[in-house]
């Protein structure tokens, strides 16, 4: 039951992935596996510190995410640049440090220690409103310099074992079969590199009859438990279909697109096409779109779910 708590963390672009709706055979040494690698060295990291001395853990079973969701929130804090910080903490706001671990549920804490451990690496949080801890007593005045360092500069690499064989496999890879464990029938996955092959991939299973299903973050198998499909072509790699695209007309988006991606080019509010002009309707659609579609899934499903699969899973249901 561990094993499903944990995430993957994507070192490419600091983001994180549900390991358990993340296909294994897609893992390269470009990612960095699991809740086991966050330490320096061979010590804890700055996380479980502050879980411990807030707090935070009680039956320990959705810790492993919490410390994912965090550990990916303050690594894509630093990919964005910072400015000078006070030694110890973060760049994540005290707002970015509460968001990172939306979704994730707790039936023990009731999460307002969960929330302080988040909230202690930014560097504009009021001490004054953290809880309970053993970093300093109840009538003390509360010292930043009493509180575990994090160090911005560490980054964890793969475990050996994953470097090896992620290093012997290199890229992804394009087609693999393997058995169905309900019925023992062959399946086959086929990655596509654009959308030439995507099509020529179609017109050949038309011809079989044989049943496929479109994937680009999940198979969608555990939705539709009736439906079996034999062929899953990946699409999530095909560049035609990742665009999106501004222009004075609106925005285009590509179905591959990812829900966070989406979110991102969303919220962005500088407009190429009106330079100087802060306030555009366009700009506050666009921003309450981002918005509303917060409200789907959690972050590390957000990171690999598309647009377009979203929307036929809707339809579907």
């Amino acid at each position: 039951m561990e094993i499903e708590e944990k995430s993957i963390y994507l070192k490419s672009n600091h983001q994180l992935v549900c390991s358990l709706i993340f296909a294994i055979i897609l893992i390269t040494k470009e990612l960095n596996l699991a809740v086991e690698k966050v330490g320096v060295g061979d010590g804890y990291h700055a996380i479980h510190k502050m879980i411990a001395g807030f707090h935070a853990s009680q039956c320990g079973y959705c810790i492993p995410r919490w410390c994912m969701s965090l550990y990916g929130a303050l690594h894509q804090a630093e990919a964005k640049g910072a400015h000078e910080l006070r030694q110890g903490f973060s760049n994540l706001s005290v707002l970015e440090a509460k968001k990172s671990i939306a979704g994730n549920l707790c039936r023990c804490t009731g999460y307002r220690p969960i929330a302080d451990v988040c909230k202690s690496f930014a560097e504009e949080i009021d001490l004054e409103d953290l809880g309970l801890n053993s970093f300093w007593k109840k009538k003390e005045i509360p010292d930043p310099n009493k509180l575990p360092k994090y160090d911005r500069t560490t980054i964890q690499t793969n475990p050996k074992f994953c470097s090896q064989k992620c290093e012997e496999s290199g890229t992804p890879t394009l087609n693999f079969a393997y058995k169905d464990e309900f019925d023992g029938e062959q399946c086959i996955w086929i990655r596509p590199s654009n959308l030439e092959e995507t099509l020529a991939t179609l017109k050949e299973t038309a011809k079989e009859n044989v049943e496929l299903n479109l994937v680009v973050g999940n198979t969608s198998v555990g939705i539709y438990k009736n439906v079996r499909p034999k062929v899953f072509v990946d699409i999530s790699n095909i560049p035609e279909l990742q665009i999106i695209y501004r222009h004075e007309f609106g925005i285009e988006i590509g179905v591959a697109v990812t829900i966070a991606n989406l979110i991102e080019v969303l919220e962005d509010t500088n407009d190429v096409l009106n330079p100087g002009k802060l306030i555009y309707p366009r700009n506050l659609i666009f921003e309450s779109i981002a918005n509303h579609i917060k409200k789907v899934a959690s972050g590390f499903i957000r990171n690999t779910s598309s647009i377009g699969g979203n929307l036929i899973m809707a339809k579907e249901l």
